[in-house]
């Protein structure tokens, strides 16, 4: 045994025996373990994954995190199941595995073109509506010049083409600079609404201008549309697609309305580009958002460089506007202040320091740079010019850089089904929201984090608080990756597109987890040579070790456009109760008893409470693993077998529940397995598998620890490890 931090020898714990945290055993080759190089990758001569083959025969039944979220596969099966293995076969006798490299550097920007619908639906969607409705056309032209201005930097290459019943060319591709930026801004002043709606010249006319441009391969499509295709004899989407392949160029599309033709998701995947939804009610904040997701596809730069939202937020129908947003320890340079109003008749800023600046226009964007802010909270109010009058719609945004070589605290959420349409008829179709926080590397954890799910129908929008706790469907806790089903879906048959947003907050409770506090110069082959929580030691349920170094955030507040959601059939959703992922045995056993815990399931996934839970235990394994044998036959714990018969009654999903078990009913110097049932309206979802040793107590009365990884298990207990 050595410890890994020091490089000399382990330490072990004077009460139970037991090696210290850092320890780790160094196997030699003189030995007759049989093992995956997953499991033990320093173990020499070891080599091989575990598959199907009896000669490295993956053993699905044991309890390990990789059987359980991969339904008992083999390392190798898992491998070859991906589509970089299609045509895989055993026995390559591939006569030369000389490996070349191909340097590819960046370009040093991205080429954009603007494909932009001016049919004649673009100015007809106010008909019968309330007085305040904003044609499409303008948000798509105010929305357009704010981008041009603002988010576009110099030396872009940027091109402009409208379309309706035929493309036209408005600008073919120049290389952005404040002059060019005006004559483009006055092109798109001048756009009008008529005409039909034909997709698919609209993308050819766009590949187009990138090939006369010089682009013969890649650029970037920004492709705004609020309808379906209305050509007599034109292509449609689908036409054109192989198109756009061929181009290599990357699509973001963005849907004005529930009309915008369904094939612009098919569109944007094919292209690996993005999808936005722009709900009709909305204000500029949502359209702003998805204009600005275009330019994640530009170079990347440093994340100190890079500008992090800390605060953004709509208001309609108001007079007076109140704000504040908290400038942080991680961002204070070059903090810009960016209203964009839309339908007001004029108003004054009051800065916090009492200043105040008179604004006479309707329509436009307010922007205010501030050097350099330190932390605190700052504070401002928007008032119209007369008692009377109402803001129509404004969209408030602040933006900071990093304070000098300090790394920003940054976030992006996601879905897990991307640009695809998600059909919640179809058996075990589920969605949920992926919110990434991270400083760097580091990832941090213990913020809140909200994620907001919108239809322009709805008069709210859906709040799903985000989790990483290491529960279903979030694999590790405290990795920074905070994870949520959605189950709120309006029950209706129909195509339904919602627009996804993610609000991070930080709180007393919220750290950074920077990782180990030293790490050796020379660590034992394959061990993570500086483990970190991205790259641990043991990666296990959680990232946490009892020497992570956190460093507290203090408060924050960031936010990101996670692009469009959109699912179909969701009136025959059928959900069954959640299912639990992280049902373990506690370190410390008593005397009297020993712990399981676990995050409690949902009625429906993560939502509700779920109508109850039963946990079956066993000291044979695969009768746990065969779930239809396991009712009534296997025995599960009962009132009388726990000290708290609290824990054996459901609770609300996302409690975190410990079950103290009487010792008296279990034999000490045995190993027991553990499973958790919880019961729906629908079915039955079963828990992952968890171990327990029982251990002879040391003394009574007397608490001892049996936690410890399964690599010391390896040299403590002297057991086989399970190849996985």
């Amino acid at each position: 045994m050595e410890n890994w931090l020091t490089g000399g020898e382990c330490s072990f714990d004077s009460n139970t025996g037991l090696p210290e945290a850092d320890c780790f055993p160094v196997i030699a080759g003189n030995n007759t373990i049989a093992s995956s190089i997953m499991a033990i990758p320093y173990l020499k001569g070891n080599n091989q994954f575990c598959d199907d083959d009896e000669s490295y025969l993956h053993r699905w039944e044991t309890p390990t995190k990789h059987n359980d979220i991969c339904n008992g596969k083999s390392t190798f099966r898992v491998v070859l199941d991906h589509p970089d293995f299609t045509g895989y076969f055993t026995g390559n006798q591939e006569a030369s595995r000389k490996t070349s490299f191909e340097i590819i550097r960046p370009a040093s920007s991205s080429s954009f073109v603007m494909v932009l619908d001016v049919s004649g639906s673009m100015d007809d969607n106010c008909d019968d509506q309330p007085e305040d409705c904003e044609l499409r056309i303008e948000r798509l032209k105010q929305s357009v010049m704010r981008w041009i201005e603002y988010d576009v930097p110099d030396g872009v290459p940027l091109g402009l083409v409208e379309f309706e019943s035929n493309p036209h060319i408005l600008s073919e591709l120049r290389v952005t600079d404040p002059e060019i930026k005006q004559v483009l801004i006055n092109i798109v002043k001048k756009l009008s609404a008529f005409g039909g709606t034909c997709l698919g010249d609209a993308l050819l006319e766009g590949i187009k201008v990138l090939n006369r441009g010089g682009v013969t391969q890649g650029g970037v499509i920004i492709f705004l549309t609020d309808g379906k295709q209305s050509c007599t004899d034109g292509p449609n989407i689908n036409d054109v697609i192989q198109d756009v392949v061929m181009q290599g160029v990357r699509v973001i599309t963005i849907a004005f309305s529930e009309d915008a033709d369904p094939n612009i998701i098919t569109l944007s995947e094919a292209s690996s580009g993005k999808s936005y939804f722009v709900p009709d009610n909305s204000g500029p904040e949502v359209i702003n958002a998805a204009m600005q997701g275009a330019l994640t596809y530009q170079p990347s730069v440093p994340s100190n460089q890079v500008d992090t939202i800390i605060f953004e937020q709509s208001f309609k129908n108001q007079s007076i506007i109140s704000f504040n947003f908290t400038v942080d320890k991680f961002v204070g340079q070059n903090i810009t202040l960016e209203i964009d109003f839309s339908g007001n008749n004029g108003s004054t800023i009051r800065f916090p320091d009492n200043t105040m600046i008179q604004l006479n226009h309707s329509t436009g964007v307010f922007r205010h740079l501030f050097k350099e802010l330190d932390v605190g909270i700052y504070s401002f109010e928007l008032n119209t010019l007369s008692e009377e009058s109402r803001f129509k719609h404004v969209s408030i945004k602040v933006t900071g850089l990093a304070n000098g070589l300090t790394l920003p605290i940054m976030t992006k959420c996601w879905t897990n089904i991307g640009n695809s349409k998600a059909d919640l008829a179809l058996p075990d179709s589920k969605v949920f929201v992926i919110a990434e926080v991270k400083q760097g590397t580091n990832p941090v954890i213990g913020a809140q984090v909200i994620a907001t799910i919108e239809r322009d129908d709805q008069l709210e929008p859906l709040k799903i608080i985000l989790q990483d706790a290491g529960t279903e469907p979030d694999n590790v806790a405290n990795d920074g990756l905070y994870a949520r089903y959605v189950t709120g879906f309006e029950k209706t048959s129909k195509d339904m597109r919602y627009s996804l947003k993610c609000y991070v907050e930080g709180t007393d409770e919220s750290k950074i987890n920077q990782g180990q506090p030293v790490s050796r110069a020379t660590v034992p082959k394959s061990l993570p040579n500086k483990p970190q929580p991205g790259f641990p030691l043991c990666c296990g349920s959680s990232t946490l070790t009892e020497n992570s170094v956190l460093y507290p955030t203090g408060h924050f507040t960031r936010s990101y456009s996670g692009g469009l959601l959109e699912v179909v059939n969701a009136d025959n959703m059928v959900y069954p109760a959640g299912r639990v992922t992280n049902l373990r045995a506690e370190d410390v056993q008593n005397p009297g008893s020993f712990s399981l815990s676990f995050t409690a399931p949902g009625l429906q996934l993560d939502s509700g409470t779920c109508l109850g839970w039963k946990v079956y235990h066993s000291m044979n394994l695969t009768s746990l693993v065969n779930e239809m044998n396991i009712l009534g036959s296997v025995p599960f714990l009962r009132v009388a077998d726990v000290l708290n018969p609290a824990s054996l009654v459901s609770q609300v999903a996302g409690t975190q529940i410990k079950v103290n078990v009487k010792r008296e009913h279990f034999q000490p110097e045995m190993q027991y397995y553990f499973r958790l049932a919880s019961v729906g309206e629908n079915k039955i979802s079963w828990s992952n598998i968890a171990r327990v040793f029982l251990k002879t107590p040391v003394s009574s009365g007397t608490s001892f620890r049996v936690g410890f990884n399964i690599l010391t298990m390896l040299v403590v207990f002297k057991i086989l490890i399970s190849p996985v």
